[in-house]
């Protein structure tokens, strides 16, 4: 599986991920600082990538674009990334 971690989420996320061996591009390491929703979406679907953020307006994007669900990298909303990525 493939992410993209929006700057919101802390750098642990990234780690732990990456241990456990997966494709990760962090929003922070790239230098991408301050992106809109929009463009962080369309980099996922053009990477194939699910986009782990804790900006809970980001799935209205998914509305916005009217793009087709297949096409739609998940969200996924955290509020304790750390403890959901552990159990």
């Amino acid at each position: 599986m493939r992410f993209l971690i929006d700057e919101n989420v802390i750098p642990v996320v990234v780690s732990l991920l990456r241990k456990e061996g997966y494709d990760v591009k962090d929003i922070k390491e790239e230098k991408l600082y301050g992106l809109k929703d929009s463009e962080l979406f369309r980099i996922a679907i053009k990477e194939k990538r699910t986009v782990i953020t804790h900006d809970k307006d980001f799935t209205n994007i998914v509305l916005k674009e009217s793009l087709p669900a297949r096409k739609t990298p998940l969200c996924g909303l955290f509020r304790s990334p750390t403890v959901t990525l552990l159990n």
